[in-house]
């Protein structure tokens, strides 16, 4: 056969856009060979079985797999693509719905509206990080996680001094909560001569939470620097109001920054960017959209808050949009808009970030 055969032959090959609902036990399958819709099929979660399912029913022809983003990972989409077949992860919130199939949902119909994306192209396929960067992220995720969890224990062991009267215990002399081994000290010498028993379970408790705790810090600080996003994670840490926490968070969450074309499809990314709500001649900016990464939104704005105690520049921007605006948290939004696109610029030309100097 001459090469021009085999091109036209390799031409000539159906498209079957395969949709897949994915559980954590079963997959759900609606293929769509070219515009016809096939009969649609459930089968344990097995993406060996899914492939040879599909190469069985379809011999010859090119597979597109898809399937939604969500609790299942790319552990799918990369088994796919390391057999040489492509594999879309769509974003849920793009997928066109209509107000019937919300009313009635079943995996079937999920199903159907992912294979019919993948064939008429209106979707918006998320970033597939790779496995380095995944395994970073969640571990990082992990320590958040479990920080939030030693906030639920600091609230029921004040919750517990308070319930019996001492609720005055272990603060400073300004009223504020203290955490230090002093007071945890006296936190349980008071538990043990009262017999409060519950509340020395809970102190145990909190103690060995934040022992654990601060090993994990170190780990994910000790894994980012044997990583190759070591340089992001020490640049990014030379940002004013930027410390190790929050450098591990950027890091992670936004992985290679030469990914966005430019600082808006970036600051779309970390949800800094406010909705809008306009009709006719009106135009009105909403509030910001839920749609970004709120791991990235919460660090930009800690850092930012930080960041103007330290920087004269992103000061007055700040105290500018304070008098702009009637509300105070949308100037910490702005200041971290302006934080963001100097850490974009700081990565791409490989500089620490370098404090702009004051202007009259």
């Amino acid at each position: 056969m001459s090469r021009i055969q085999k091109s036209e032959e390799k031409e000539n090959k159906p498209n079957v856009y395969v949709g897949i609902d994915v559980h954590g036990g079963s997959f759900q399958v609606t293929p769509f060979l070219e515009r016809v819709e096939q009969r649609s099929r459930r089968f344990p979660s097995s993406g060996p079985d899914l492939l040879s399912w599909s190469l069985e029913k379809y011999p010859g022809a090119k597979l597109i797999f898809g399937y939604e983003a969500g609790f299942s990972g790319l552990w799918l989409s990369r088994y796919l693509q390391e057999q040489g077949y492509e594999c879309k992860v769509l974003h849920p919130s793009d997928i066109p719905t209509t107000d019937k199939e919300r009313a009635h949902k079943n995996d079937r119909r999920d199903s159907r509206k992912i294979g019919s994306c993948l064939r008429t192209g209106e979707y918006n396929e998320i970033h597939q990080i790779g496995r380095e960067q995944e395994e970073l992220r969640q571990l990082v995720r992990s320590g958040i996680k479990y920080s939030r969890m030693l906030k639920v224990s600091q609230q029921r062991i004040r919750q517990g001094l308070n319930f019996r009267g001492y609720g005055k215990e272990g603060l400073t002399p300004r009223g504020k909560k203290s955490w230090s081994k002093a007071t945890i000290r006296s936190l349980r010498k008071l538990a043990e001569e009262q017999g409060f028993q519950s509340l020395l379970v809970d102190l145990e408790y909190y103690t060995t939470q934040k022992k654990a705790l601060k090993e994990i810090w170190l780990r994910v600080d000790s894994e980012l620097r044997k990583s190759s996003y070591k340089e992001y994670y020490i640049r990014y840490q030379t940002t004013p109001g930027v410390g190790p926490l929050l450098s591990a968070i950027l890091t992670v969450e936004i992985g290679e920054m030469d990914r966005f074309s430019n600082t808006r499809s970036l600051k779309g990314y970390c949800g800094i960017v406010p909705g809008e709500k306009s009709s006719g001649e009106k135009v009105k900016a909403d509030r910001m959209s839920y749609r970004g990464n709120r791991y990235l939104r919460w660090a930009l704005i800690q850092a930012s808050r930080r960041a103007i105690q330290h920087d004269y520049e992103l000061a007055k921007l700040y105290t500018s949009y304070t008098h702009q605006y009637s509300n105070e948290k949308k100037a910490v939004v702005k200041v971290a808009a302006t934080l963001l696109s100097r850490m974009r610029r700081m990565i791409l030309d490989k500089k620490d970030y370098k404090k702009q100097k004051p202007t009259e």
